[in-house]
C-alpha cells in the first residue's frame, strides 16, 4: 500500500477541491494558483521579496510624562513603548530606502538640533541675536526635510497602536498586522 501526500491548503484557508486522478487511477497532486506579491509600498511586482521590519508604538501617556521631567519621561517611554515586528513584500528599491530610514532621518534631525544648539551657544558668547535667528533659519527647514524625508520613504501607516498596525497598500488597500501575544 502507498502513502499518498495530503494535497495543501490554498492561501485563504479554504479546504482544498475534490482529488483529481489521471487515466490510469493515480493521484495528482493540488497545485494553489500562485498569486503575484507587491510592494507595500510602490505596489510594483518585479523583484519583490518578504522582508522584516520593527514598527515601535510610543504611548501617548508616555509623550505627556515630558510635564514630570525628563526622567519620568524617558521611564514613562521605555516602559510603555510596544514593537511590532512585520513581515512584509518590499521591492529591491523601496527595500533599499526603508532598511536604514530610522538611522537616516535621526542623523537629520541630529544635525538640526545641534545646528540650534551651536548657534544658542554663539549667540550667548556674541551676546548677540543674529546667530540665534540663523540657528533657527537652519533647524526649523531640517525638521521639515525629516518628517518628508521619513515619510517619502516608509509605507503609509494607517493606525498603530499596541495591538496592531495598519497599512495602506496600492495593491489590495488596506493591511493589518496584529501583534502576536
Amino acid at each position: 500500500m502507498q502513502i499518498q501526500n495530503i494535497p495543501n491548503y490554498q492561501n485563504f484557508q479554504a479546504p482544498p477541491p475534490p482529488p483529481i486522478f489521471d487515466e490510469q487511477r493515480k493521484y495528482q497532486q493540488f497545485q494553489p494558483p500562485k498569486q503575484r506579491l507587491h510592494c507595500i509600498k510602490c505596489g510594483r511586482n518585479q523583484n519583490v521579496s518578504f522582508q522584516t521590519f520593527t514598527k515601535k508604538y510610543v504611548s501617548p501617556v508616555a509623550t505627556l510624562g515630558i510635564f514630570l521631567g525628563f526622567l519620568p519621561f524617558f521611564l514613562l517611554r521605555l516602559l510603555l513603548t510596544t514593537k511590532h515586528e512585520i513581515s512584509t513584500t518590499f521591492c529591491e528599491l523601496c527595500w533599499e530606502n526603508f532598511r536604514n530610514l530610522e538611522s537616516k532621518t535621526a542623523l537629520i534631525y541630529f544635525g538640526g538640533v545641534m545646528a540650534l544648539i551651536v548657534s544658542v551657544t554663539i549667540a550667548g558668547i556674541m551676546n548677540s541675536f543674529s546667530p540665534l535667528i540663523f540657528g533657527v533659519i537652519v533647524f526649523l527647514p531640517m525638521m521639515i526635510w525629516g518628517f518628508f524625508y521619513n515619510r517619502k520613504y516608509s509605507p503609509k501607516f494607517k493606525k498603530v497602536n499596541e495591538n496592531r498596525v495598519t497599512i495602506v497598500a496600492p495593491v489590495g488597500g488596506e493591511i493589518t498586522f496584529y501583534k502576536q501575544k
